[in-house]
């Protein structure tokens, strides 16, 4: 998380190699990750944001998890992080750490759809 916090880091970019790859026929015929994960840390707080296949979502899910209101917006390489999505780096840790050990997206946290509100 220290180098994430970093003034001068920029947003991270993280693939979970236990889950499956699948052929994007539009974008390539190489197998890729089923899954896109983008983390950043900003003045205190951490993002965190999910595209690609999801237990409990069958059409997919791209999204974030519902963060603290008081977090403000901000940006990196890999995109936007609205207001509001940013978790305090104790939610954060423990979402990442339990996301590499499962390879799935948490339960115990409440996740925002960019499709809308829909729940899996």
């Amino acid at each position: 998380m220290a180098a994430l916090a970093q003034p001068d880091a920029d947003d991270a970019y993280v693939t979970h190699l236990a889950r499956p790859s699948v052929v994007t026929p539009l974008v390539s015929e190489e197998e890729v990750p089923d899954h896109v994960v983008h983390l950043a840390v900003r003045d205190g707080w951490g993002y965190f944001t999910y595209a690609g296949d999801a237990a409990g979502w069958p059409a997919g899910f791209t999204g974030h998890p519902q963060g603290d209101p008081r977090s403000p917006g901000t940006h990196g390489s890999y995109g936007e992080y609205s207001a509001g999505s940013g978790l305090s780096i104790p939610v954060f840790t423990r979402l990442l750490t339990d996301f590499l050990v499962s390879a799935e997206l948490p339960t115990w946290i409440h996740w925002i759809s960019e499709d809308g509100p829909a729940e899996p």
